[in-house]
């Protein structure tokens, strides 16, 4: 089994799983073709939803950030 790691993981990778790809998978290659698409489904989902979770909270820090463009600009200290 291949350890994964942070050097073998590519982070610019653009394309879906495939079924392919989770049949090869170390403890998945005795799944049918229906059962690795259901588990392309899934990761995909369980993605977007971590991915919009994410979104969110960082749309709501943005909202707790005070502007201080609105203000007067600050004197220089002497």
């Amino acid at each position: 089994m291949q350890k994964i790691t942070n050097e073998n993981i590519d982070w610019t990778r653009d394309s879906d799983i495939t079924v392919e790809e989770v049949k090869a998978t170390e403890g998945l290659k005795h799944l049918t073709d229906e059962q690795a698409e259901e588990v392309v489904v899934f990761i995909k989902t369980y993605c977007n939803l971590m991915y919009n979770l994410y979104k969110k909270q960082v749309e709501d820090e943005q909202q707790k950030i005070i502007s201080i463009n609105n203000n007067e600009q600050l004197k220089n200290a002497a």
